[in-house]
């Protein structure tokens, strides 16, 4: 979202002609997104920028170990719930993947991961 914020942004997303995947967030935040489910993070982005411009959602498939999550309990936070009935009625594409990873106690999207999906699955998305 706060990328939405800069001028401009959110307009030229709109506008852009190319299909958009949305990697979503993997752990809600104190204060911020307490309780959202991936449908509602899109749904905050359609708010946002006034219109729906989504095509598809990359989701989390790797179930955090059990003493992570409980640590990010103990912050009022927790794994963003993939909520597939949500997410199929506002009409995106939702795709399942093992994008986390945990480092030092902390859970991060794993780029690599991400980065060998986009280059396999990007081209049959965008169809190319």
């Amino acid at each position: 979202m706060p990328n939405l914020l800069v001028k401009g942004i959110g307009k030229a997303v709109i506008e852009a002609k190319g299909r958009k995947i949305y990697i979503c967030n993997l752990m809600t935040q104190k204060g911020e997104t307490i309780k959202y489910s991936a449908a509602d993070h899109v749904k905050a982005i359609n708010d946002h920028l006034g219109t729906p411009c989504l095509d598809a959602i990359l989701v989390n498939n790797y179930e955090l170990p059990l003493p992570i999550q409980e640590n990010y309990k103990e912050e009022n936070a927790e794994p963003v719930a993939v909520d597939i009935e949500g997410l199929e009625q506002l009409g995106l594409e939702i795709i399942k993947k093992d994008i986390a990873t945990v480092h030092s106690g902390v859970v991060r999207h794993e780029s690599t991961h991400i980065a060998d999906w986009l280059n396999e699955y990007a081209p049959k998305f965008l169809g190319k």
